[in-house]
């Protein structure tokens, strides 16, 4: 069903084609508009659409997936300002084309008043670990120009967008590098950090051979083997016949009874949270895109791990463990088997570990790194270009007060 975009919670402007640079293709081959959706309810009708361009996107990201993003808006939303901004391409030699979904794109808004600015930045919930839009294969640079203009022209735009948390290398990366150059943007890296990347090799015996000395295979054999020694160990993976319910329910238990569970973090400790992981790994499950692995002692679960599969990839979600059993190393154990498994999937070359730099033990067992970045753009209303100019400024400024105030 078409949209209609007269309804309050649409606001739609054409992004009139800017002039061609020396060199490059004429210009009206594609006409760009930007469509705002202000909730839920304004995304559902490009529900079919959008499904489409996750599977045709230039890069593959989940968390922006309609059956994750929407869950989050549900859950995870309160006290958030959120647009998100939907890039549609017509054809302007067929009018009468429906125009095709090329980009979808959630943001944030803030309203900083003291300098009378806008400032958005890509929705980051609290369970999103990558914030790369969703933009078509073969238009991706456009949908970007046409997401600037929308910045620098619409009443509703910003002085400021921040690509934040978004891929540091690879298509997407390209991309917007093209379209920063080609506007001639005042633009700032604000992050820049690696995270740990598995990239399958031709089998997981020649994976864990390069990963793990042999003194560290046979560590993991003596821990495997020791926790035998207390009762049967087995691996399973959650099977399309299995309960996927009773799959998350032990999965929050288990992930309540540790650590997080003391301090309140784990997810069974607010309705949200619980809400969103049981809505998202369901949609995962119908949908064959969930990797959901656990390692049990006489049948009980001391560790479960849940990814998502997106394409050529992957996106490792949450892990929990026995913390009673951590002697044994269970989460490195449960870690092990997941290399395995991800590579008894012939469509999954790659899975990020969606972790902090930091890591240690995912460092240890995931040889790749993917880069991740944050950039700050001036859009060209006022006063962005100040702001994001004295950035490196007031960094330096901060750096000092901490030096001397120690």
């Amino acid at each position: 069903m078409k949209p209609d975009i007269h309804d309050p919670s649409f606001a739609r402007r054409e992004i009139p084609p800017r002039a061609p640079s020396p060199g490059a293709a004429p210009a009206g081959k594609r006409l760009f508009s930007i469509i705002v959706a202000r909730d839920e309810e304004g995304l559902r009708p490009w529900l079919a659409q959008w499904e489409g361009l996750a599977a045709d996107a230039i890069e593959p990201n989940v968390f922006y997936e309609p059956w994750m993003l929407l869950p989050a808006m549900r859950h995870l939303a309160a006290g958030v300002q959120l647009r998100t901004l939907l890039v549609l391409a017509s054809d302007p030699f067929n009018p009468s084309r429906e125009p095709e979904l090329c980009g979808v794109v959630p943001l944030q808004c803030r309203r900083i008043a003291w300098v009378g600015m806008t400032v958005f930045r890509l929705w980051k919930y609290s369970h999103c670990f990558l914030c790369t839009p969703l933009l078509r294969q073969g238009c991706a640079a456009e949908c970007l120009s046409a997401l600037l203009d929308w910045f620098a022209t619409d009443r509703e735009g910003g002085a400021i967008v921040q690509f934040n948390h978004v891929a540091g290398e690879g298509p997407f990366h390209q991309a917007l590098v093209d379209c920063l150059f080609e506007r001639q943007s005042l633009h700032l890296v604000t992050d820049l950090h690696n995270r740990a990347l598995l990239r399958c090799a031709p089998d997981a015996d020649a994976y864990l051979h390069a990963a793990l000395s042999g003194e560290g295979r046979r560590a993991q054999a003596r821990r495997l083997r020791r926790l035998g020694e207390a009762g049967r160990v087995e691996f399973a993976q959650l099977a399309p016949s299995d309960d996927v319910r009773e799959w998350v329910a032990q999965f929050l238990e288990l992930e309540a009874a540790g650590w997080k569970g003391k301090l309140g973090t784990a997810l069974a400790s607010a309705d949200s949270d619980r809400n969103f992981i049981e809505d998202v790994v369901a949609a995962a499950f119908a949908r064959g895109r969930l990797l959901a692995v656990a390692m049990r002692l006489d049948g009980r679960p001391i560790a479960q791990r849940i990814a998502f599969t997106a394409g050529p990839g992957s996106f490792s979600f949450k892990t929990a463990f026995a913390e009673e059993f951590s002697k044994h190393s269970p989460g490195v154990l449960l870690e092990i088997e997941n290399i395995r498994r991800a590579h008894a999937v012939p469509q999954i070359h790659w899975m990020d570990s969606c972790t902090k730099p930091d890591n240690a033990l995912i460092n240890r067992l995931w040889m790749h790194r993917r880069t991740i970045q944050s950039v700050a753009v001036a859009t060209g209303k006022a006063p962005g270009g100040l702001v994001v100019s004295a950035i490196p400024l007031l960094r330096g400024l901060k750096r000092l007060a901490s030096r001397l105030s120690s």
